[in-house]
């Protein structure tokens, strides 16, 4: 006697395991979700060059005896952290970063790259986006830096992709 044992799986069977692979694979990668990771590290990175810029600032202006650099004054005027001399003023930066953008040599000469060169920062940072509308071609770092007229100084990240990034002393 021939005994017929059929041993493996139907194909039925093998497409509702795929489904419920697949299935299972969508929700995993929305619950994930990459976009949203990138954004978060961006911004964790953000967090971080704000205040190591902060503290570059405030610690130039402690060994200069409570002198800003250049340019800078207790007027709650926002400059954009730059590697050129010709920093720009801006209104102030929202998040919608086109009030970043006056890259113009006329305005006050305000070079936050003396901050590197007498090592308070190894290296001024730049906004993790690489976004150019902060003018990152003229030297613009997607940061800004304001004094107000009570003497707390505010660094402010252009591009914070889930909230807003500011951190004043």
């Amino acid at each position: 006697m021939k005994k017929n044992l059929k041993r493996g799986f139907t194909l039925i069977e093998l497409l509702i395991v795929i489904t419920v692979i697949s299935i299972l694979g969508a929700v995993a990668f929305v619950a994930i979700d990459p976009a949203t990771r990138i954004n978060q590290a961006q911004d964790s990175e953000r967090w971080s060059a704000a205040n190591a810029l902060m503290d570059a600032f405030l610690n130039s202006t402690v060994d200069n005896d409570g002198t800003y650099p250049a340019g800078v004054s207790a007027n709650g005027t926002v400059h954009m952290i730059a590697t050129t001399s010709g920093a720009c003023t801006v209104s102030g930066c929202t998040d919608t970063v086109t009030t970043c953008t006056d890259f113009d040599d006329s305005v006050s000469d305000t070079d936050f790259d003396d901050l590197v060169n007498d090592g308070y920062i190894a290296d001024l940072p730049v906004d993790p986006d690489g976004n150019t509308s902060y003018g990152s071609a003229q030297g613009g770092t997607g940061y800004t830096l304001s004094v107000n007229t009570t003497g707390i100084v505010t660094v402010t990240a252009c591009g914070a992709e889930t909230d807003t990034i500011e951190v004043a002393r």
